[in-house]
């Protein structure tokens, strides 16, 4: 249906109503190509540094603008903490949802605001399903260390489960982890990989969450222990 729609909208000779369109999501139009019925698309994507890479979010000099305009200096360190640290290409923002829905909620104490718009549990089907080796990544991300994979662009759903590994590249791309540091592979000097590591603690509660899930289902393989006083 999307492959007939926006290649009938976009290429189709008598397609004369859109002159341009933009079309966004948390992952990429995977299978565009030169043989397919949507193809010569201009791909702007998180890992690129591009002058749009500012727009997807707050930058720090907005910050300060917005801090100095509602009087409230003393929340930088807050708000940095909570809802900081999402990186697109060399530009590191804010989720200005979250940032003015604390702001909108002052004297309140800071809280997820994101995490609160859609159901998690995509993300928590795909941790809960990936095995002891994504456990123990995921508790050395809740240490506050990085771990280092590939992030694959391309990416699709069905990927996910066809390597467990894939689910890095799938939380990256939904705003669940931050990607810095890329260094090409000692096993593969070929292949791109980043360190990743949980933005802030806005994200780290959605962790928090799907541990406490874990335990609340009783499931003795979860592997994770030591968490939830962290």
């Amino acid at each position: 249906f999307m492959r007939s729609w926006l290649g009938g909208g976009l290429k189709h000779e008598n397609a004369h109503a859109l002159y341009r369109a933009v079309i966004t999501g948390i992952l990429r139009v995977a299978k565009e190509s030169i043989f397919s019925d949507l193809n010569n698309l201009k791909v702007i994507t998180t890992l690129q540094s591009h002058k749009l890479s500012q727009m997807f979010g707050f930058t720090g000099h907005e910050i300060d603008t917005i801090l100095s305009d509602f009087s409230i200096p003393e929340q930088e360190k807050v708000i940095r903490e909570w809802y900081n640290g999402y990186s697109f290409g060399d530009q590191v923002v804010y989720n200005p949802w979250s940032v003015t829905n604390y702001i909108d909620n002052l004297p309140d104490p800071p809280g997820p605001h994101w995490l609160n718009t859609s159901a998690n549990t995509l993300v928590y089907e795909e941790l809960g399903g990936g095995g002891m080796e994504i456990k123990r990544d995921m508790e050395k991300l809740l240490s506050g260390e990085e771990i280092r994979y590939p992030i694959t662009e391309t990416i699709t759903f069905n990927d996910i489960r066809r390597n467990p590994a894939n689910i890095w590249s799938f939380l990256y791309f939904s705003g669940y982890l931050k990607a810095g540091d890329p260094k090409f592979a000692d096993y593969d000097p070929g292949l791109l990989t980043y360190a990743l590591s949980i933005p802030n603690k806005e994200i780290r509660a959605a962790y928090k969450q799907f541990v406490n899930s874990q335990f609340e289902k009783g499931d003795p393989s979860s592997g994770i222990s030591s968490f939830l006083s962290k």
